[in-house]
């Protein structure tokens, strides 16, 4: 049997594959893009992880990712690179660095609140909404390869309920 900080590093890695497309971006640029004041994006990736016309969940709210891009490094102007939220050319390529992988430009844009806001405000459920949940959380541990974990994160979140989802992972039901 695996010891706990290896049963919880594997729950970690399977929930975090169960997420839709991310894209880190900082929260100084988050809020710009909110504004309109910051349209597009640069990074250096083997593959791209989001892809046009799909959304992200951020926390300032629902961004959409108009369009991928792979260009060649030397495509990128100043001018993008302030649309970019950038000072300058010069800031985005330090930020970009040198690791493996092609320069895609993403347009993205601010297309409003975070729907869960609202789903989390709406905590009474009906008893079939209920059962529905409950069922599929036995699914979710039935089809987990390192056995039940939905009622320890659960608990987790009761205890902690203004952690963030990716810092729940150190803790267990058993706490």
């Amino acid at each position: 049997m695996r010891s706990r900080p290896e049963r919880r590093a594997s729950d970690a890695a399977e929930r975090r594959s169960l997420r839709g497309p991310s894209m880190l971006i900082k929260g100084d640029i988050l809020k710009r893009i909110e504004r309109g004041e910051v349209t597009l994006a640069f990074r250096r990736w083997r593959r791209p992880t989001v892809k046009a016309g799909g959304s992200l969940n951020t926390a300032v709210g629902v961004l959409t990712i108009e369009n991928v891009e792979r260009i060649n490094v030397r495509e990128i102007s100043d001018t993008a690179a302030h649309q970019a939220g950038f000072s300058g050319r010069k800031a985005l390529l330090k930020d970009l660095g040198t690791r493996d992988g092609d320069v895609f430009r993403i347009t993205l844009a601010y297309a409003g609140e975070n729907p869960r806001i609202k789903l989390r405000e709406d905590n009474q459920l009906a008893d079939a909404e209920l059962a529905e949940v409950c069922q599929r959380l036995r699914r979710l541990d039935a089809a987990s390869k390192v056995g039940e974990w939905t009622h320890d994160v659960l608990v987790a979140i009761r205890k902690h309920p203004r952690l963030p989802a990716a810092d729940l992972d150190r803790f267990d039901g058993d706490e």
